[in-house]
């Protein structure tokens, strides 16, 4: 991998997720925080973080990054349950989502189109599971508004994609 990779992504999904003071957002298949940590200091102590992950020790090594940030609350559990909870109990203005490359759950998908949540990044390792989330996601009232294409695994075949997407 590129040794900018990590602060090239979490750049541009700041720059495309636009979080703003007093937001609430979660950061779904979280690992260790890679953008918990930047959209907890971009919400401030007014706005809350989700950072949500299910592997045991990215979700410890989440716990340790974000120790010092009241705003951010780190869930270890399957990102579809833990999704529907936190959708019940907080306002989410946004999602970002980096999801193995699988991609996302049908669940996942359903529950981000029944709650009220504007705005989603998606980050992806593999186009064809981003392209049969593209469909998901817009047949469940999102929009792909933007899509950025980089090649951070120099002389290798992996892309990297990054989209936007806005509620109809």
């Amino acid at each position: 991998m590129h040794r900018s990779a990590a602060s090239l992504l979490s750049e541009r999904v700041l720059d495309l997720i636009e979080p703003a003071r007093g937001e609430q957002i979660a950061d779904l298949y979280a690992g260790a925080g890679l953008f918990s940590l930047p959209l907890a200091k971009s919400v401030g102590q007014q706005g809350r973080i989700f950072s949500i992950e299910g592997a045991p020790g990215t979700h410890a090594d989440a716990k340790k990054n974000l120790k010092a940030f009241g705003q951010a609350t780190v869930i270890r559990g399957r990102v579809e349950r833990v999704l529907r909870q936190v959708s019940r109990d907080a306002q989410l203005d946004a999602v970002v989502l980096d999801p193995p490359r699988a991609g996302i759950d049908k669940q996942v998908a359903a529950e981000l189109g029944s709650s009220a949540v504007s705005r989603i990044c998606y980050v992806s390792c593999d186009p064809a599971s981003f392209a049969r989330d593209i469909a998901r996601l817009t047949s469940r009232g999102y929009e792909l508004e933007h899509v950025e294409i980089h090649d951070l695994y120099p002389h290798t075949h992996h892309m990297e994609s990054i989209g936007l997407f806005v509620r109809q």
